[in-house]
């Protein structure tokens, strides 16, 4: 099933490193929520729509029962998803920057794979393989980008050249907030809780997700979504997206690995077991700096519950590149699998597969 939500007021998604109110007066935020939230959201709202008890949600709603399958945005009427880090803006004239400011699209292109001598052991060497920028021309990240759907087919199938990618920034407001912290007993203002959060608006960001359901059908069309608890709608779409549609021909075996949400990796690297019949060595990476997943789990029957463990997850648009001796062709039938390590079933670690080639860049 697919649906998307739509933001109908001001959204907050702190992130997972500890705040202490009274000792700090800022609490940190993301632009957009981590998957664990808008798992949350909506086994919430499939639990009070089909009259499940909050207490019996965390066994009947997990795992097999529910699970995430996909995470993809609308941003003014694109459908997009978190841009490969390894899609960089070179250096611009301050003409071609305004511009692009004005048009609200940002030129990117695909850093080159250079072969590269690596040390494996004292006694064997292995090509190997790192990235740098064309030409040595000064690059950086486009923050918060956002690539369309259809150029990061081409990116998978090793065809782009270039593209214009999109800013998050550009179609979300920050509407600061004050907030203190009241005594229980009086109601009354306690010396030294005073804090501010940064609330995000937009009226032009749209959340897709693809998700698995068993046993129920109906979802409440109304959500409380983020750590405000504000409203967004849910509303069914018609024709499922699909981010890799066509068949990815891999060019002398080699193959990379787009992660489309945060993934939470015990070694830092993907586990290719998941992949039954692909063997293949990791020979060049792009990863974004690590983003703090926490949350709370949910107490059953009154019992338990407390806080998760706080991971440090790779951020959504690393890119892992790999070779291979063997076909991987099978990769095709395990687009949009996850690859993360831990709570899979939340939509961490969503992968796509595409191929590279050395030689055309």
């Amino acid at each position: 099933m697919e649906l998307r939500i739509e933001p109908l007021d001001t959204l907050f998604f702190r992130d997972g490193k500890p705040f202490t109110m009274g000792e700090e007066t800022w609490a940190d935020s993301y632009l957009l929520p981590p998957p664990s939230v808008i798992y949350g959201a909506m086994r919430t709202a499939i639990a009070a729509q089909n009259d499940i008890p909050f207490g019996e949600v965390p066994t009947i709603l997990y795992k097999d029962a529910f699970k995430i399958t996909g995470l993809h945005y609308y941003i003014d009427r694109n459908t997009v998803l978190p841009l490969p880090l390894d899609l960089v803006e070179y250096d611009k004239t301050s003409d071609i920057k305004e511009v692009e400011e004005g048009e609200k699209r940002y030129e990117v292109k695909p850093l080159a794979l250079a072969k590269t001598l690596g040390i494996v052991t004292k006694t064997e060497k292995k090509a190997t393989f790192h990235l740098k920028a064309t030409n040595g021309i000064q690059v950086k990240e486009l923050e918060n980008g956002f690539i369309v759907a259809t150029e990061l087919e081409k990116y998978l199938e090793g065809h782009l050249e270039s593209t214009k990618a999109i800013k998050l920034t550009d179609y979300v407001i920050n509407e600061s907030k004050i907030g203190i912290g009241r005594d229980d007993l009086t109601h009354g203002v306690e010396e030294g809780l005073l804090y501010r959060t940064d609330m995000k608006r937009s009226d032009k960001l749209q959340i897709g997700v693809s998700f698995d359901l068993t046993g129920y059908q109906d979802l409440n069309p109304l959500v409380r979504l983020g750590g405000e608890g504000k409203l967004a709608f849910l509303s069914t779409t018609r024709v499922p997206f699909k981010a890799a549609g066509k068949s990815i021909i891999f060019k002398g075996n080699r193959f990379k690995i787009y992660f489309s949400t945060p993934a939470l990796l015990v070694d830092g690297v993907p586990d290719l077991s998941k992949l039954v019949g692909i063997k293949a060595t990791l020979v060049a990476a792009c990863v974004g700096k690590p983003v703090h997943i926490g949350g709370f789990n949910m107490p059953i029957n009154n019992v338990g519950g407390g806080p998760k463990p706080m991971y440090r997850a790779v951020p959504a648009g690393s890119v892992f590149y790999y070779e291979s001796e063997s076909d991987v062709s099978l990769l095709n039938n395990n687009q949009g699998i996850s690859l993360s390590d831990k709570r899979e079933e939340e939509g961490f670690g969503i992968a796509y597969f595409g191929t590279w080639d050395p030689a055309a860049q």
